[in-house]
């Protein structure tokens, strides 16, 4: 399973609330937001079957997201989220529980954020 830190061939940028396309160029690689409003950028995965996705780190992220698998080109539902004191450990549904560093960015399904 491979949900973190990949970058995909083809990716465009978008900020929902600006309505505005955004450069690679312009991506601000470290929050993932809008350089404008601060609100989180959508991805557009064109080479992944028209995949939507967010980049979050595991302290961003809630239940009600999913996670999209990159080797498997699906998403997936969690179980639960756990935020331990150095690490963050993420159940993720019909797999098993993952643990990142804080510092992991996991890509998401767009859900509005």
């Amino acid at each position: 399973m491979l949900i973190h830190n990949k970058l995909f061939k083809g990716e465009s940028y978008f900020c929902i609330e600006c309505q505005k396309e955004i450069l690679e160029t312009e991506v601000n690689k470290v929050t993932w937001s809008c350089e404008v409003c601060q609100k989180k950028i959508m991805i557009d995965v064109q080479d992944e079957k028209d995949v939507k996705l967010v980049r979050l780190y595991p302290k961003e992220m809630n239940e009600n997201d999913e996670v999209y698998d990159a080797r498997k080109r699906e998403l997936h539902k969690l179980k639960g989220i756990k935020l331990g004191e150095n690490e963050c450990k993420i159940g993720i549904k019909d797999y098993r529980t993952c643990t990142f560093k804080y510092t992991d960015l996991i890509n998401c399904e767009w859900n509005e954020q």
